[in-house]
C-alpha cells in the first residue's frame, strides 16, 4: 500500500507532492527577503570598520618625548596593530565607495546614461582613494620595521607619518564625501527617493563631513550612512522612465 495521500480535487496530486512544493516556497521566501538587506550591507560594514580602525590608532601626542614615539614605534604589538589599522582604512575606503555607488544607481535609475550626474560617482571615488591613502600612510612605516631590515626612524619622522594619515583622511576625505552628499541628495530630495526630513539631515550630514577634522561631526556623518543603508534595504530602485 502505498504512503502517499492523494489530495481531493487535484487529480494526481499527493500530500508528499504539496508538502515539498510548501517547503520549496519557504526556502525560496527566506533568501528574498535576506536578499533584500544586502543593499545596507556595504554602508554598515563601513562604519564598523572605519570605527574599529579610529579606535586602534592610539599613538602619543605630538608634544610628547621623543622617546615616547620611538619607543611606541619600536614595540611589535603597535607596529602590528598599526599595520592592521592601515588594512582597516583601505577596506573601508572600499566599502565606502561601494555603498554610494549602489546609493547613486538606486536614485539615478530612473534616468538615461546621459542624465546621470557622474560628480557623486568621482566625489566616491576620491573620498575612498584619499581613506585608503591615509591608511597606506600611517602603515608604511610599521610595516617597514615588520617586514623590511631594521630602520631607525627618527622621532620627527614619526610625527610627521602620523600627522600625514589624519588629514588625508578626515579633511580631504571629508570634503570628498561631502560633496557626494550634497549632490546625490539634491536628486534624491527631486526624485522623491529622500523625503524632506531626510534630506535636512543629509544636508546636516554633508556639512558635518565638511568639518571632520575637529573629529566629533564624524559621528553625525558615521550616522547618516546607517540611516541611508536602511533606506536602500527597505526603498527599491525607482523606475526606470
Amino acid at each position: 500500500m502505498s504512503g502517499a495521500v492523494a489530495v481531493p480535487g487535484r487529480r494526481g496530486t499527493t500530500m508528499a507532492d504539496v508538502t515539498a512544493g510548501q517547503t520549496a516556497q519557504a526556502g525560496v521566501g527566506a533568501p528574498r527577503g535576506m536578499r533584500r538587506w544586502l543593499p545596507a550591507l556595504p554602508g554598515v560594514l563601513y562604519v564598523v570598520t572605519f570605527v574599529v580602525a579610529f579606535l586602534m590608532v592610539q599613538t602619543p601626542n605630538d608634544d610628547e618625548a621623543d622617546k615616547k614615539w620611538t619607543d611606541f614605534y619600536g614595540d611589535r604589538g603597535h607596529q602590528i596593530q598599526l599595520l592592521v589599522t592601515g588594512f582597516l582604512l583601505v577596506i573601508a575606503a572600499m566599502l565606502l565607495l561601494t555603498f554610494l555607488t549602489r546609493l547613486h544607481s538606486r536614485i539615478y535609475g530612473a534616468r538615461t546614461l546621459d542624465q546621470r550626474d557622474p560628480l557623486p560617482l568621482v566625489a566616491a571615488g576620491t573620498a575612498g582613494a584619499l581613506i585608503a591613502a591615509g591608511g597606506i600612510v600611517g602603515a608604511t612605516i610599521p610595516g617597514a620595521e615588520i617586514f623590511g631590515p631594521h630602520h631607525t626612524f627618527g622621532a620627527d619622522i614619526l610625527r610627521l607619518t602620523s600627522d600625514m594619515s589624519f588629514p588625508l583622511i578626515v579633511v580631504g576625505g571629508g570634503f570628498a564625501i561631502a560633496v557626494a552628499i550634497a549632490v546625490i541628495t539634491r536628486a534624491a530630495q527631486r526624485s522623491g527617493y529622500f523625503g524632506n526630513k531626510l534630506s535636512i539631515f543629509s544636508y546636516v550630514a554633508a556639512a558635518a563631513a565638511v568639518a571632520e577634522f575637529v573629529f566629533f561631526p564624524i559621528l553625525v556623518v558615521l550616522i547618516w550612512v546607517l540611516v541611508v543603508s536602511v533606506v536602500l534595504a527597505r526603498r527599491p530602485s525607482l523606475a526606470t522612465g
